[in-house]
């Protein structure tokens, strides 16, 4: 995922992402995505406020068309995007 001019991406690898197979997997990713905003994400991420990343997200899951439920590294994914989508 590369950044935008205006905004980054969750300092997440997405090696990190594809291990999430748990919910105890999603929790540590959602608590280290949390860490990042805290160190500088709020200057630097692209949807920095809950009402932008909310509505990035809803995009993300809208582009993407998933169909069915998804893997926990699925939803992983569809919530660091959602922090840098434009």
């Amino acid at each position: 995922m590369e950044p935008f001019a205006t905004g980054r991406f969750a300092e997440v690898s997405p090696r990190q992402v594809a291990a999430v197979r748990s919910a105890e997997d999603f929790a540590r990713l959602v608590t280290h995505m949390r860490e990042d905003l805290g160190r500088s994400g709020k200057a630097e991420w692209e949807n920095a406020t809950l009402d932008r990343y909310l509505e990035a997200l809803a995009a993300v899951v809208e582009d993407r068309g998933p169909e069915g439920s998804l893997s926990w590294a699925e939803l992983a994914d569809l919530v660091v995007t959602a922090t840098g989508y434009e």
